[in-house]
């Protein structure tokens, strides 16, 4: 009997067992954490006077993780020597290795970098302050910074900083390092804070280096023209900083492209300003296409070796070897694009691309039926003179009609006697009364403008506003939707946009995007006012 007791209180023991086990291991579901770490205890205290430390640490309330810290860490005055970062689970300790200035706050910027272990939840913009006087430094600067090129956000934050020189020289800004950096926000902003009071030129630089200051070709820069005087109240620059990239002075080739039966040079300033000369004296036997800043040289079938002398402004800047021509390589399609070619009104601009650059058009070869009538003539074509693979339809077609059109075997011949397959396109272009048209009236004023018409990222059609005009711009026959205006202050009178030269204190020409879009309707004109 007691051996049958003993046994039924194992039994419901290790029942008792197993159920806490089975218990133990139930997955128990929950939200997820949003939350990014809560800092409880620095030492020195943040906000610290009085003190000259040798490092500090932060403690948090739960592990963390750190997300290149020496990149986002910013420390004004800025530092001669990076700090020594250092990390346990929840806490990070900084190791100064500068000797500090007197009577100085200090500020460490940790930016993107702290966040939780788990879901990576950023403690976003978190900063450690101290000062080696008796008071923290109260000056606020706050601004903002566009692309000067588009007039928009910058996309591309990383390694872009707003600086500060107190007492700055002229050649500050490429020679030293400044005495405060502060990062660039997602919408564009910048803020400065604990500054000490004084006078500062403020500039943005986009630092491919890592030093903060501008000293690299390859480096952007926005600057103004105005010292800004640090006090107790905060400041804010109105007009947004304008970054740019500088116009490299000498002409060069970036880039060189060996293709099947061409070559393509990338350049760094327009192609047209180029000179081209050949050591055998026959280039007028290469076609050569001007792109917008690029060059593409067909070789012809009777190439040999050849070697290609590069001027500007009739001094030479480089020599290029001309292979000899090669029949497998050329390729055994024509290949056509027509897609183009039913734009039709006012700013239509049809075209066929080709995939060989073209020598012969045989335009009996094109049928063209209208509302399924027979048109006398088919398409005029030409072959773009600045770029041949181009061939641009000289006639407009019409509103509201039908159309059918057949390449018909052999209708282009390249210059390397590849004929074209058949091919074919149809389509229905607008009723006129289905199009509408915006009149713009503009303002006048002391530059020349370039006013372009957008839509969907596009440029439609562009025009030059004369300075002091004061005319009524029409555009016509545009597709029902929505458009936008973008204007270019022409200072030079150049008719394209210019960048800035920070060595002649001279700004970019500034590009002004009108934010509020034109909605066009059918068969109705809109008024708009350009101020």
């Amino acid at each position: 009997m007691r051996i049958k007791n003993w046994l039924l209180l194992l039994s419901i023991a290790c029942f008792a067992l197993i159920s806490a086990c089975a218990n133990r291991g139930q997955l128990v579901g929950g939200e997820k954490d949003e939350t990014p770490p809560v800092l409880l205890q620095a030492i020195p205290e943040n906000e610290s006077l009085s003190i000259t430390p040798k490092e500090f640490e932060l403690f948090f309330n739960e592990n963390i993780k750190l997300n290149n810290i020496n990149k986002n860490l910013l420390v004004s005055p800025v530092l001669k020597n990076k700090p020594i970062i250092t990390q346990t689970a929840k806490s990070i300790k900084v190791k100064i290795k500068d000797t500090l200035q007197p009577n100085t706050t200090y500020t460490f910027n940790f930016g993107n970098a702290i966040a939780d272990s788990n879901e990576g939840n950023e403690l976003s913009g978190f900063t450690y302050v101290f000062s080696t006087g008796e008071t923290i430094d109260q000056g606020k600067i706050s601004g903002s910074v566009i692309d000067a090129a588009t007039g928009e956000i910058p996309k591309e934050r990383d390694n872009l900083w707003a600086v500060l020189y107190e007492n700055p020289t002229d050649s500050s800004i490429t020679t030293t390092a400044p005495k405060y950096v502060t990062p660039i926000l997602e919408d564009g902003s910048f803020n400065f804070a604990y500054l000490s009071e004084g006078d500062y030129k403020a500039y943005i630089v986009r630092d491919n280096n890592f030093n903060y200051f501008y000293d690299l070709p390859n480096e952007s820069i926005a600057f103004t023209d105005s010292l800004f005087t640090v006090d107790t109240t905060t400041q804010l620059i109105p007009e947004p900083f304008a970054l740019f990239a500088t116009e490299e002075p000498t002409p060069r080739i970036r880039k060189q492209n060996k293709e099947k039966n061409h070559l393509v040079l990338e350049l760094n300033k327009k192609a047209s300003l180029f000179q081209l000369r050949d050591s055998l004296n026959n280039l007028d036997d290469y076609t050569i296409d001007y792109l917008s800043d690029s060059l593409r040289i067909w070789y012809p079938t009777n190439a040999v070796e050849n070697q290609l002398y590069i001027d500007f402004n009739e001094e030479p800047i480089d020599t290029i070897k001309l292979p000899a021509f090669k029949t497998e390589q050329i390729d055994s399609t024509l290949r056509l694009n027509v897609d183009a070619i039913e734009q039709v009104g006012e700013n239509a601009k049809p075209m066929i691309k080709t995939s060989q650059p073209i020598a012969q058009i045989n335009a009996e070869q094109i049928i063209v039926l209208e509302d399924s009538l027979f048109v006398a003539g088919g398409l005029q074509l030409e072959i773009d003179s600045l770029n041949h693979t181009n061939i641009l339809v000289k006639q407009l077609l019409s509103f509201g009609k039908q159309y059918d059109i057949t390449f018909n075997d052999s209708t282009f011949v390249s210059k390397y006697g590849i004929y074209s397959d058949s091919t074919g396109i149809s389509f229905t272009t607008p009723k006129l009364e289905n199009l509408g048209s915006i009149l713009l009236n503009v303002s006048p004023q002391e530059n020349a403008r370039i006013l372009q018409l957008i839509r969907s990222g596009q440029v439609i059609t562009e025009r030059i506003i004369e300075p002091n005009s004061t005319e009524q711009l029409v555009f016509k026959e545009l597709a029902s939707g929505n458009y936008m205006f973008k204007v270019i202050v022409d200072v030079n009178n150049n008719g394209r946009w210019d960048t800035g030269l920070l060595s002649e204190n001279r700004q970019p020409e500034q590009i002004i995007n009108y934010k509020d879009e034109v909605q066009v309707r059918a068969n109705w004109d809109i008024e708009v006012n350009l101020e």
